[in-house]
């Protein structure tokens, strides 16, 4: 309920409210600060003039002058659980406040949901009930609502732990961290993904060890079935000579390979060293040459960037 409440001055001008005899006036003002957010006052004397704070000299009256109110048609009184309310009319009781507070669960004086409100004030026949009776957040004629001005509820908590839990089973698909290697498998199989067990394991391994975050931020993953289909991207790029900005996480390194006519196989860039201790090279002065020679044209060949044996 707005534990404060701003006038707007639409309510100088307004017909019915001048309408009204100075004490009622007095009276609809009092009941505007005090009203809950769905409108709602207690009718009966003795709680309204306690909650009023009600002068002296109209206490008695207060019976006298509500009804004014009500023959004026900024208002009604309604009945529930055995006791009288007044509701304001729903365009009254927004266009007579500065700030107009949208976010409203339930009637703090009925003690019931808004939505148990609204059809409550319908079977008592409130006036345009059916045009505006609460207004939402999306046709608020312009009302803002006043920071603080909820003190909040335990339904509205409770509704919001409700939706907590629904957004979590909605998203039980998209879990940050794989509960075991099996999962992973399982995924890899019914996805048909390149590798199978073998990229499924790489990929449990990998992330495992490095605590499941991602990036050069070390940002924590929020979901590792998204994060497996960018692994099996990259597993196809690779795969198929693409031209991948970089290699799979984990993915080994592609390196061409050397085989000397001895025999020797390694990597190309260990040729050159294997030149040096192989047992087919002439060390004679030609050979020598001849070993020269095949050193450079390796070593063009390294930096050209097609891989070509040729300089362009």
């Amino acid at each position: 309920m707005a534990r404060r409440r701003a006038l707007s001055q639409d309510i100088i001008i307004d017909e019915q409210y001048n309408a009204l005899s100075l004490e009622s006036q007095n009276i609809y003002v009092r009941m505007l600060a005090i009203s809950d957010d769905c409108g709602v006052v207690p009718a009966t004397p003795y709680t309204l003039n306690k909650l009023l704070n009600t002068p002296p000299q109209l206490c008695e009256r207060i019976t006298e002058l509500l009804q004014e109110i009500v023959q004026h048609g900024l208002g009604s009184i309604i009945n529930h659980a055995g006791r009288q309310f007044f509701v304001f009319k729903p365009s009254a009781f927004s266009h007579h406040q500065a700030h107009f507070l949208n976010k409203r669960t339930k009637s703090e004086y009925l003690r019931i949901p808004v939505t148990m409100f609204q059809r409550l004030v319908s079977v008592n026949q409130l006036d345009d009930r059916q045009l505006d009776l609460l207004p939402s957040s999306d046709d608020s004629d312009g009302f803002q609502e006043i920071p603080g001005n909820s003190s909040g509820s335990g339904d509205a908590k409770a509704e919001s732990r409700q939706q907590n839990v629904d957004g979590r089973k909605q998203k039980a698909d998209s879990e940050p961290v794989p509960a075991s290697l099996d999962d992973v498998v399982q995924l890899f199989a019914d996805r048909g993904y390149i590798g199978g067990r073998q990229q499924a394991e790489k990929f449990w391994n990998h992330y495992n060890a490095i605590g499941w975050v991602q990036g050069k931020s070390r940002a924590p993953i929020r979901d590792w079935r998204a994060a497996a289909a960018n692994w099996n991207s990259n597993n196809k790029e690779w795969g198929t000579g693409g031209t991948a900005v970089g290699r799979p996480a984990g993915a080994p390194r592609q390196v061409k390979m050397h085989t000397c006519t001895c025999g020797w196989t390694g990597p190309e860039s260990d040729q050159y060293r294997h030149l040096d201790t192989c047992p087919r090279v002439d060390r004679t002065g030609a050979g020598v040459a001849a070993l020269m020679t095949a050193v450079d044209q390796l070593a063009n060949r390294m930096t050209m960037p097609d891989g070509g044996g040729n300089k362009k």
